[in-house]
């Protein structure tokens, strides 16, 4: 039912004696208050863990938009047995706010969604005693009633710091309701705390629910119980909500949105995202203020009022499906990010996937951040928002913030069905003499298919990028030459070694030009002829022919893809092709050599740990004809040997 507020403004001049050691008291400023009823018809509520686990919850109205940095409540402990006799402040509080479902018969208004929550510990805030010698009653929820309960009033006052306050919104003209609930949790278990009933009553019944913060529901209204005069009517809760004076200064979004439309949210109608301007936090180099939200089909409605303050946050890697994106944001002190992109286009940031920044820590400064395109996503034109705040609080893409910024962005995400992945080996655009890379050419690319490539990443060109070194494709975009490591020198005559990571099964050829022809032509420069590979790492052991010439670099090319038979020109429908400078080693240089004994007369000595215990370490000597260097790790010192059993080979 809805009430009038009279009453309170008839008890104020009484309550101005009040005793000034609180702190809170009625000659203070304040956004709301229900003054508390100390006459033998006030109740105090359980808000405690016993019988059942309590939360109380009060409605209140916002007239003038501003952070709530106070919260004053009146309480009394059952039998007047605060923790342990010694101790008020012996309790844990948690404090939330809530949005209001409103009234809708036979259903009573309750609180809503959960806008903000705080946990206060012994020593986060004040006890006072507020008036002794008074007689009020106990309840325990829906309708376990005492009297006496207890005979001295408390008040406890919380202090909210700026940065971590909530930010209520309403105007004269449009107010806004919300919820204040209080949970308690005494360091005694013999102790229950107690909210205070008010004689100042307004809109509907206060209510109760058992649980935990944050508390969804459900909720039961509060009303007096049997064997009290009031019996059957309405109870309201006695509190204070103090605050910051209005403030008009708000930064708000531009991405495309229209008043009562389907839309992103941006404008105030639609709960459009916006931040309290508080000086030196915010994203970039500067801030603005906006009347209201500035939404524009680019999202450059804030960049085109006089001041382009959307200068916080800057792509540097494209958006590729499937694919890992950076992202440079840059913040003006330490705080949090959240960030939404709308990777399937539906006008919304509500998917999961979407929330690609979710309290992210930054450092006041340039911070370069890592997020996932899923494979999914949509081509084309879409919309990203970034908002920056110091609270921990977690922001929606929508709603109010108590400081920071909130930056939108087109941007694009690519169609993978027109992206190639090209090479870099070197390449001559006059038309002399060089590897295949570029398009004119027959260079080789692939058609990028996401979540398949050689070792991490993948990127896309747009043509072919011939570098002297075979980095340029590491340059443009991603460094993305990450698939292929060569594990040992590469010796004219003598097998190497390569790893080649997989992001799924398939098949790889590879090419190395033995002879620095600037060709992979030669029969001896195919060294890996559609070898299948498995997700991860694969090695494999290929042969340098003998007539390699030695201690020179020269180049090779690697191409995955899920049919093989690649030649090391022309396209594929999927996979990479990975260009690699590599050095062909000086030739072995033989000092000394005993070949091995082969035949069934050879044997092998322990040279390790044997079965018994023994711990053996072997020598053998050798002739010194030329004096020089001992064995380096790139000439070495080899040897033959075998496992005691040909099928077991020790773990690494």
């Amino acid at each position: 039912m809805s009430r009038s507020r009279a009453p309170a403004l008839a008890l104020l001049l009484l309550l101005l004696a009040a005793p000034t050691l609180a702190d809170w008291h009625p000659q203070m400023p304040f956004k709301w208050v229900q003054f508390p009823d100390l006459s033998p018809m006030g109740i105090d509520i359980n808000a405690s863990r016993q019988p059942m686990d309590y939360i109380l919850a009060d409605d209140f109205e916002c007239t003038e938009t501003g952070r709530i940095t106070g919260i004053h409540i009146w309480g009394s402990w059952y039998q007047d047995h605060f923790p342990f006799y010694e101790w008020p402040e012996g309790v844990t509080f948690t404090l939330s706010i809530h949005a209001d479902i409103p009234a809708n018969p036979p259903e009573h208004s309750r609180p809503g969604e959960v806008l903000w929550y705080k946990e206060f510990l012994p020593g986060d805030f004040v006890a006072q005693i507020w008036e002794e010698g008074i007689l009020e009653g106990w309840m325990n929820p829906p309708a376990d009633y005492y009297f006496p309960g207890d005979t001295v009033c408390w008040q406890y006052n919380f202090a909210i710091p700026s940065s971590e306050a909530f930010l209520q919104e309403g105007t004269p003209d449009q107010p806004i309701v919300y919820w204040l609930d209080v949970k308690a949790v005494p360091e005694d278990q013999e102790a229950y705390f107690g909210w205070k009933t008010s004689l100042d009553h307004w809109n509907d019944d206060a209510v109760f629910g058992v649980g935990s913060e944050p508390y969804p529901g459900p909720w039961s209204e509060l009303i007096y119980p049997q064997g009290h005069e009031m019996v059957g009517q309405s109870i309201d809760l006695a509190f204070v909500i103090a605050g910051e004076d209005q403030i008009d200064e708000l930064d708000l979004g531009d991405a495309p949105d229209a008043a009562g439309a389907l839309g992103y949210p941006t404008l105030l109608a639609n709960n459009g995202a916006r931040h309290l301007i508080v000086a030196n936090i915010f994203l970039g180099m500067s801030i603005d203020a906006e009347p209201d939200g500035q939404p524009d089909p680019n999202a450059l409605g804030d960049d085109n009022d006089g001041n382009d303050d959307e200068d916080g946050v800057v792509f540097t890697t494209a958006l590729v499906p499937g694919q890992p994106a950076n992202v440079d944001v840059t913040a003006s002190q330490p705080g949090y990010l959240h960030a939404w992109i709308d990777f399937n286009s539906n006008g919304n940031w509500s998917e999961a996937d979407e929330h690609v920044f979710a309290g992210m820590a930054l450092l006041g400064g340039l911070n370069t951040l890592t997020f996932n395109v899923p494979a999914a996503a949509a081509s084309g034109q879409t919309f990203a928002r970034f908002r920056f705040s110091t609270s921990t609080v977690v922001l929606p893409f929508d709603g109010s913030a108590s400081d920071g910024e909130v930056e939108d962005y087109e941007v694009a995400i690519e169609d993978v069905q027109d992206m190639l992945d090209w090479g870099d080996a070197p390449d001559d655009p006059t038309g002399m003499p060089g590897y295949p890379t570029y398009s004119f050419n027959n260079g080789a690319n692939h058609m990028i298919v996401p979540g398949f490539f050689l070792g991490n990443l993948i990127d896309a060109e747009i043509d072919g990028q011939p570098d002297a070194t075979a980095t340029g494709d590491d340059i443009a975009i991603l460094d993305d030459e990450d698939g292929v490591t060569f594990t040992s020198p590469l010796y004219p005559g003598y097998p190497a070694t390569v790893d080649i990571v997989a992001s799924a099964p398939g098949f790889v050829d590879a090419w190395v030009d033995f002879d620095l022809n600037l060709s992979w032509l030669e029969a001896t420069d195919y060294i890996l002829a559609s070898v299948p590979v498995v997700t991860g790492v694969n090695t494999f052991t290929f042969n340098v022919p003998a007539s390699a010439p030695p201690g020179i670099n020269t180049f090779a090319r690697f191409r995955l893809s899920s049919m093989g038979g690649l030649p090391f020109t022309g396209p594929a429908p999927d996979g990479e092709v990975e260009d690699h400078l590599i050095f062909i080693d000086d030739k072995y240089v033989m000092k000394w050599i005993q070949p091995p004994d082969l035949s069934l007369m050879g044997i092998d000595v322990a040279a390790c740990t044997a079965f018994s215990g023994e711990d053996y370490l072997l020598a053998d000597d050798f002739l010194c004809t030329q004096t020089g260097p001992g064995p380096t790790s790139a000439s070495g010192a080899r040897g033959w040997a075998t496992t005691c059993r040909s099928d077991w080979i020790p773990r690494a």
